[in-house]
């Protein structure tokens, strides 16, 4: 795994699956997506060579092992964000070939939610049914930066159809402005 700065304060880690973005504040560390549970001890050492301080809040971009397999270690420690279909598609098994022992976020939301930590500012938004249907879209609005988890990954979209089918949030809802 390798860690790159994107932006002050904000880097992400890459390899083995999907990508793990890492924000710095004076307070603590948000990251978002934790990858696979064997990833924990590297990322943990990643985000070490850029700051001392601890990790505080991750937000799961979705239900895949790639993305919150690594919950289960980092829950001691850390708060896990997700959407409410997210934790509810870990709780079900809904991910065909998870690992034993995934385990779900503590802390949901089903359109938005937002942390502040030593004066800065993560968002996260449920736009419907995309890669998954739990998928959150997380914003750094300092830095006008998103991360979109597997929404925007290649040149096509990646839909994981099993888990779009299981719509479970109520009534579809048009997010045109």
């Amino acid at each position: 795994m390798t860690i790159s700065q994107v932006k002050p304060d904000l880097y992400y880690i890459e390899g083995d699956g999907g990508n793990v973005a890492v924000y710095v504040t004076n307070e603590g560390v948000i990251l978002v997506d934790d990858k696979y549970d064997q990833d924990h001890d590297q990322i943990v050492a990643k985000v070490k060579s850029v700051t001392s301080q601890p990790v505080k809040y991750i937000f799961s971009t979705h239900h895949h092992a790639d993305h919150s397999g690594g919950n289960a270690k980092f829950l001691p420690t850390a708060e896990i964000i997700s959407t409410a279909n997210a934790r509810a598609n870990i709780v079900a098994g809904k991910q065909s070939n998870a690992p034993p022992g995934m385990m779900a976020a503590r802390i949901v939301f089903t359109q938005e939610s937002g942390v502040f930590l030593g004066g800065k500012e993560v968002r996260a938004r449920h736009f419907g049914r995309g890669h998954t249907n739990g998928d959150a879209v997380i914003y750094f609005p300092a830095l006008r930066t998103l991360h979109t988890g597997d929404l925007m990954a290649g040149a096509t979209p990646l839909i994981d159809y099993p888990a779009v089918a299981a719509w479970s949030s109520g009534p579809r809802r048009s997010t045109r402005r």
